[in-house]
């Protein structure tokens, strides 16, 4: 169990965890627009936020950028809080923004960190039951602007109502080397078993004047029962394969053979989804409904930015709540810790690319971190979720790669047939990782015993439909994904013909950790289906959306046209609507028989036949209960999170903010 609950988190080389104590940080000047006179350096007043008035030293480090569109960053300074006039309390300073000139203006953020009072800080938690033979973990580490500062020495003492006894202490160098990185900690409470404990956490700068300040950070600590047999243990991987089409994958009946080890593992030993629809066409927003069960108009998350409500539950808090160890390894950003992915998880691993428009796929050691994290935790229920960007653009195949394949002669346009082979040469790359990845959990003695889910966010377009990649329109090329799952008691070599979702991926998570997980009224736990308990007769009759908020549609030679969000798709078994707005304040439909027509070739009409009908009169309903139930969800909610200044401009530039 965590010792505490609803923690914020830490970020030291891009690896988060939830935290006990670590230092304040607040964002207090982002300016899209920063006047800069002709000199070229500005003068700055700046009134501190609610969160840090009550501190009397900060750690400034401001970042501005450049004529030339590139980001820098500043000086970083240590600055006194004053008050002024009024009492309140602020800090003056002066930054030089451009090498003089004329006047311009430039965006320009400034990020506050509170520095402590002296060499020590100390913090105390609340008393909390130990079992018997129980084991406490936590993490510590210095955030990366103190590493220049020095050695801290880490102390954790054990109270009792009695006394207090020292139970751990290590000193740490940020700067040697791995030393940097957060340092896992264990401590034996046998000696504290069925007793009330609190524990008091310290940290001392030991060359505090060689900067002047240190920033130490402790994980949250968690008490870890003995696990009592094997039997109680369940283990689950989830793995999200960014933009992965089903009807490209070899389990889907694909004429290139791109993942034939997907196939011989998920379509010999598992069980395989045939039609697994998206909840969105778009990165963040499937994947916060993998991890809610929420549509996206519930949950919020439509572009990646913003803060999902804390009343929103999350299928890792909850599995972590129950002592069920919870790691992460994604890529470059989209899931980002600081708009609510990382919650519930003990370790968050973003591996991020330079530029978050054009993701770097890094599967292999996105897997490696998996792997190694797994070494750890081999004793104890856990779940483990992985994402990598492999197959999304831009297409780049290790050079074994590049042979395999021809061009795909369904697709229509040159130009996306080129790409495909591309995107075709990534998956059997991909799948090729996944084998290591499984020949990897044989050599752990996991591969029997675990759970391993295989889906993706949404898929690609190759100009199927006129237009390619993925964001806007939603064809099935873009909304259909697969779903491919295997572990201990799933029947062997099933293929489940009616549709599923996202929707359904939380609660099926949940039931097979015998979890509560009250928040996913929209989908249902498909874990019967997985062991033959049930029949998919359930999922007849469902019905399914899949959202579009993306505001840019990419034509053939890179043409970018202006799209009109939000657009919708609704489905219930082989029937399909598709309801675009066309700009002008009016929609247009497309109704689709996928049973005869799977490619979506014929329009048919929407009016006249009562299964489209139907669509149409559900979709409506939709529109209006998803965002009343949005509102009840989010009643009382915090405020956004401050995005970085970075993710906005890049943002802004593809339309999805004003």
């Amino acid at each position: 169990m965590s010792i505490d609950g609803g923690l914020p988190t830490a970020s030291i080389r891009d690896e988060s965890r939830p935290i006990l104590l670590a230092p304040t940080s607040e964002a207090i000047l982002w300016a899209p627009q920063m006047p800069v006179p002709e000199s070229g350096v500005v003068e700055l007043v700046l009134e501190m936020p609610q969160r840090i008035r009550t501190a009397t030293r900060l750690l400034l480090s401001a970042s501005a950028r450049d004529v030339d569109g590139k980001w820098r960053d500043l000086e970083e300074k240590i600055v006194t809080v004053e008050r002024n006039a009024g009492g309140m309390p602020t800090v003056r300073t002066q930054y030089r923004l451009s090498p003089g000139g004329e006047p311009t203006k430039i965006p320009f953020a400034v990020e506050a960190i509170v520095l402590p009072a002296g060499s020590v800080v100390r913090a105390q938690t609340s008393y909390v039951s130990v079992p018997k033979k129980a084991t406490l973990e936590f993490g510590i580490g210095v955030l990366e602007k103190a590493w220049a500062s020095g050695r801290v020495r880490f102390g954790l003492q054990a109270c009792t109502l009695a006394d207090c006894k020292e139970v751990f202490a290590k000193e740490v160098d940020p700067g040697a080397g791995e030393s940097g990185r957060w340092q896992d900690g264990t401590v034996d409470l046998r000696g504290y078993g069925g007793q009330e404990i609190s524990f008091i956490l310290s940290a001392e700068a030991l060359d505090a004047d060689r900067a002047g300040f240190t920033l130490p950070a402790w994980a949250d600590l968690i008490i870890r029962k003995p696990v009592t047999s094997e039997a109680a243990v369940t283990r689950m991987i989830l793995i999200s394969l960014d933009t992965l089409r089903a009807d490209h994958v070899s389990s889907y009946g694909y004429r290139f053979d791109t993942a034939p080890f997907m196939a011989a593992k998920f379509g010999g030993e598992g069980v395989v989804f045939e039609q697994c629809l998206a909840a969105a066409s778009a990165t963040s927003p499937s994947h916060m409904t993998m991890f809610t069960g929420l549509q996206p108009m519930e949950h919020g998350m439509l572009t990646g930015m913003g803060l999902v409500s804390p009343r929103i539950a999350m299928i890792a808090e909850e599995l972590r709540k129950r002592g069920v160890s919870t790691a992460a390894a994604t890529e470059d950003g989209w899931l980002n810790v600081n708009h609510g992915f990382g919650r519930g998880f003990d370790l968050y691993i973003e591996d991020k690319s330079a530029d978050i428009m054009n993701p770097e796929g890094h599967v292999e050691s996105t897997f490696a971190s998996g792997l190694k994290w797994l070494a750890r935790n081999l004793d104890r229920p856990f779940f483990l979720f992985l994402h990598t960007f492999q197959v999304h653009t831009p297409y780049a195949p290790p050079p074994a790669y590049q042979a395999l394949y021809e061009n795909n002669p369904d697709i229509p346009v040159e130009e996306g047939r080129v790409a495909a082979r591309l995107y075709d040469q990534e998956i059997r790359y991909v799948d090729d990782q996944l084998r290591s990845l499984f020949e990897g959990l044989e050599k752990l003695g996991l591969a029997d015993s675990t759970f391993v889910i295989v889906t993706s966010d949404h898929g690609e377009a190759f100009f199927e439909h006129g237009y390619s990649i993925h964001g806007a329109e939603i064809n099935e090329e873009v909304a259909r994904v697969p779903f491919l799952v295997v572990g201990p008691g799933v029947a062997a070599g099933k293929r489940v013909k009616l549709p599923v979702a996202h929707i359904d991926i939380a609660p099926t998570i949940a039931h097979l950790f015998d979890v509560p997980f009250p928040q996913a009224q929209r989908g249902r736990s498909l874990a019967g289906l997985l062991t033959g308990t049930e029949d998919e007769a359930v999922l007849a009759q469902r019905f399914y959306v899949t959202e579009s908020w993306g505001e840019v549609s990419v034509r053939p030679g890179s043409e970018y046209v202006q799209f009109h969000p939000p657009a919708f798709a609704v489905r219930r078994d082989g029937r399909k609507a598709i309801t675009y707005r066309d700009g002008q304040g009016g929609t247009t439909t497309s109704c689709y028989d996928l049973g005869t027509d799977p490619g979506e070739r014929s329009v048919l009409k929407c009016q006249g036949t009562k299964e489209f009908e139907d669509l149409m009169a559900y979709l409506d309903e939709y529109q209006v209960k998803t965002k009343e139930r949005r509102q009840m969800l989010e009643s009382g909610r915090a405020q956004d999170h401050a995005m970085d200044p970075r993710e906005e401009e890049k943002l802004r530039s593809l339309g999805y903010l004003d």
